[in-house]
């Protein structure tokens, strides 16, 4: 099985820059690159701009389309198949002595899997809004401390001490997120009192209510921004936002820029 050194893709480079321990780089593929069995030198994520695959891994397989968001620790065996005739990806490299300056132990980053946190996937999806505008800088590498702080809290919090309401409330906000949800609505079906929930759910989804809520409807309206010519309005309301400027200044409060420009910076 083949090793990947940092840089090295199955796929043609297309656009790269650098933080210090971390390579950023866009890559492309075609119908014609067969992407095997391989390992990395380094952890890194991959973030899915065009194009369908299937990623697999000695424990899952997952489908892949724009807006999906892989984490690959280093030495971990994957490959691709059944990928259309072309795709792209933005892939972000980790070597082990950026683990190590951050105090980061990259073994609590176990295996291949896919990122679902709204926060990690609004941080990488912020680091390449800024790499594509050709703007990267040192105090980018802030958008991946943020990205495995988040992916650490369940590393080192005891999964005993963990109550059975987080996880039924993770999976209500993720499947209902456009929905009219409110903190009221969530503690009835959750069976928490609204008042405790309200203090509690940020130490196990690392925002408040309002914060996680707006950022996964962000997260989706993203997805649908890069791979379809969605109006923006419809973008917005299958994304529950109640009306296209608050849509806007979400969004803009996330990215930075707005829903068509996100769209247009995405396919330059």
């Amino acid at each position: 099985m083949r090793e990947l050194k940092n840089g090295d893709h199955f796929g043609v480079n297309k656009i790269h820059a650098r933080l210090p321990g971390v390579l950023l780089t866009e890559v492309e593929y075609t119908a014609a690159t067969p992407v095997p069995w391989h390992c990395h030198e380094h952890a890194h994520f991959s973030f899915f701009l065009k194009g369908t695959l299937q990623e697999v891994n000695r424990k899952a397989q997952f489908h892949c389309s724009p807006g999906t968001l892989i984490f690959n620790n280093s030495q971990e065996p994957h490959c691709n198949t059944g990928h259309t005739p072309y795709t792209r990806h933005f892939h972000a490299e980790v070597s082990d002595n950026w683990f190590e300056r951050y105090e980061l132990k990259r073994e609590h980053f176990q295996g291949s899997f896919r990122v679902e946190e709204p926060q990690v996937f609004a941080a990488v999806q912020q680091l390449y809004c800024t790499f594509r505008a050709g703007a990267v800088s040192d105090a980018d590498e802030s958008c991946l401390v943020q990205a495995f702080g988040t992916l650490l809290q369940p590393a080192i919090r005891p999964a005993a001490r963990k109550p059975a309401w987080v996880s039924a409330a993770r999976d209500l906000l993720h499947d209902s997120f456009a929905e009219p949800l409110t903190l009221h609505a969530l503690s009835a079906v959750v069976q928490v009192h609204p008042v405790h929930l309200s203090q509690q759910f940020p130490a196990y989804f690392g925002l408040t209510f309002s914060q996680y809520l707006r950022k996964l409807r962000v997260m989706q309206a993203a997805r649908h921004l890069l791979s379809s010519d969605m109006a923006l309005t419809k973008v917005g309301y299958l994304c529950g936002f109640s009306d296209q400027s608050h849509f806007i200044r979400c969004f803009r409060l996330q990215f930075n820029m707005t829903p068509l420009q996100f769209r247009k910076l995405h396919r330059a």
